[in-house]
């Protein structure tokens, strides 16, 4: 899950809901012990570089397009410029596919400039400050651009300065990329400050940083990175990600049905696209993935535009949409869907499938539901509690 869909699952009405009440609490408990007894038996660093690559290959799987911006951080990389570069723009815009992108590429110039990428969110360390920047000075020692510190300062003021030393001293060459830099936990989830003193604002010669943050409306407080940087940066460290024209989305399109081996008829896909058209503001990849999960469940004859063939006109309304048809139309139990929402929502670093299929085999309200639900079916009792159950 992308951090922007992340984003606006968490402020969807339908989950708000799903994890309100007295339920939250037991929600909010069960969540975190699963999730921190399964980090405790991660293999940290292997299990982050194996999410960066399936996280990013992912992005790029349906990227089409964005030939200015690839264009623009690969004249950036090859300049003498001493500026971080900042990719900056609303949430569900495609940043981190932009990203994914033109690390690839970096990767496949020839150059051979060693690339360290993160993106925040794509495992639970990446979103803590101080993990991910550990992580990646460890890339760095281990490519011999740096030495690692024998002792890292309790202090985060302190820890910031040893990190923006680091970068500073950097005489060879390499690259680091950082998406969704917004995304990292911040000392109070309120406010708009972000923990950015470690970031130099200028680099070595030999040192080039990209990084992606959002500047969003409707996120004030996670925009604060953008603040923070559009006042230590130069103009031009700053590119906007502009939405995606509508040739952009149309080939995107064809691409997620490829991808699912699932083709729109002309007429649907047209519809999708004129929606997705008719709301510029709103143009965004996130939009059209959403809108696709939704068209790909319409039967051939389905006409678009009319019945329940009718998309909503802005993302988290479409959001709202999907979270609500996982019932109307694909039959899912509704306590399994809200009460499954609930635990990804109430859940401080969201959860994997097996997390949240081990939290569920936990709720016996929640067995129950299915159990019946099951025996309605024709499916052995036993057999659901048997399977949905963790093991001893």
């Amino acid at each position: 899950m992308g951090s922007s869909t992340w984003r606006t699952l968490r402020t969807s009405r339908r989950v708000s809901k799903a994890g309100s009440g007295k339920r939250s609490t037991s929600i909010l408990q069960n969540a975190r012990i699963v999730t921190s007894c399964s980090k405790s038996a991660r293999s940290t660093r292997p299990f982050a570089l194996e999410r960066r690559g399936v996280f990013g290959l992912e992005r790029r799987s349906i990227f089409r397009g964005r030939d200015s911006h690839l264009a623009a951080i690969a004249s950036y990389l090859g300049e003498d410029s001493t500026h971080p570069l900042v990719l900056f723009g609303p949430s569900g815009l495609g940043k981190s596919a932009l990203i994914a992108q033109a690390v690839a590429e970096a990767e496949a110039s020839g150059r051979r400039v060693p690339v360290v990428c993160r993106f925040v969110g794509a495992s639970a360390a990446s979103a803590d400050v101080r993990s991910l920047l550990v992580s990646i000075v460890a890339d760095l020692a281990h490519r011999g651009i740096v030495a690692e510190l024998p002792k890292w300062e309790d202090d985060d003021n302190k820890f910031d300065a040893q990190i923006k030393t680091l970068l500073i001293s950097i005489d060879k060459p390499a690259v680091i990329f950082i998406d969704a830099l917004d995304q990292l936990r911040r000392p109070s989830q309120t406010t708009g400050f972000h923990r950015m003193g470690w970031l130099p604002g200028k680099l070595p010669p030999r040192l080039k940083i990209v990084v992606s943050v959002l500047k969003d409306k409707n996120y004030e407080a996670d925009s604060g990175a953008y603040r923070d940087l559009e006042d230590r940066l130069p103009p031009e460290a700053l590119l906007k990600i502009e939405p995606l024209t509508e040739t952009q989305g149309r080939e995107m399109l064809l691409a997620l049905e490829e991808s699912t081996q699932r083709r729109l008829r002309q007429g649907q896909r047209d519809y999708v696209l004129s929606r997705f058209k008719a709301y510029t503001a709103d143009a965004s990849p996130l939009y059209l993935r959403v809108a696709f999960e939704i068209a790909r469940a319409w039967r051939s004859w389905d006409k678009a535009g009319q019945g329940r063939c009718v998309l909503a006109g802005n993302t988290a309304a479409l959001i709202d949409q999907l979270i609500a048809e996982l019932t109307t139309v694909h039959h899912h139990e509704p306590g399994l869907v809200s009460r499954t929402l609930g635990y990804l929502a109430a859940a401080k670093d969201g959860l994997s499938a097996k997390e949240v299929t081990e939290v569920l085999s936990g709720d016996e309200g929640m067995m129950q539901a299915i159990s019946h639900a099951a025996g309605k079916h024709g499916v052995p009792i036993p057999l659901v509690e048997r399977h949905g159950r963790p093991r001893p």
